[in-house]
């Protein structure tokens, strides 16, 4: 049984380019999702909502037409620089993307166009787009960054309902290494 349910809408923009690029991130950021059903209870999106009508942990807003905007907008791009696939309340491989692939066609449009990637997550959801990382790191280079809050899988399943456990992001994170991918954890909040 599903514990989201989804809204779509068409965005009319997608990538959004970053003034003061961080550590973490690249030159442009988009995330085909708002809101996100990992329902991790110290997620600030609970509270603040973004734009987000409903329910943060169920009510999950998909933007359908992400691909095919990204393809539009990739060739307009002036400034060198990674495309970060996240947002700081929604994961890219959230539950709703087993379904809709909209990640996964994003990295589609990316690996075409020789762009670096980089990507955010608690989902080892990202091991099935491993064959489309593998191919942008051996043009350019492929970025996943891993949350990792806390060591404690029994903790993790209180804080962290619907994301991957601790093993399994440690996983994500030798598999991307042993294919050239760079892979890393994100210790943000630190639990």
């Amino acid at each position: 049984m599903k514990s989201y349910q989804l809204k779509r809408v068409a965005a009319k923009k997608v990538l959004k380019r970053e003034k003061h690029p961080g550590l973490f991130g690249g030159r442009y950021r988009f995330s085909p999702y708002m809101a996100c059903s990992h329902r991790c209870i110290y997620c600030d999106g609970r509270f603040e909502k973004y734009r987000v009508q409903g329910d943060f942990d169920r009510d999950v807003v998909v933007r359908t037409n992400v691909p095919e905007l990204l393809q539009e907008e990739m060739p307009g791009l002036r400034e060198p620089g990674p495309v970060c696939i996240s947002s700081g309340v929604s994961d890219p491989y959230q539950p709703a993307e087993e379904e809709l692939q909209l990640t996964r066609r994003s990295l589609e449009v990316l690996s075409r166009f020789n762009h670096p990637v980089v990507i955010h997550t608690k989902s080892d959801l990202v091991l099935r787009d491993l064959d489309l990382l593998r191919k942008i790191a051996e043009k350019t280079a492929a970025t996943v960054m891993v949350s990792l809050t806390m060591t404690d899988d029994e903790v993790r399943s209180i804080l962290e309902p619907g994301a991957s456990s601790v093993e399994d992001r440690l996983g994500i994170i030798r598999e991307c290494r042993s294919l050239g991918i760079h892979a890393g954890i994100l210790a943000m909040p630190f639990v």
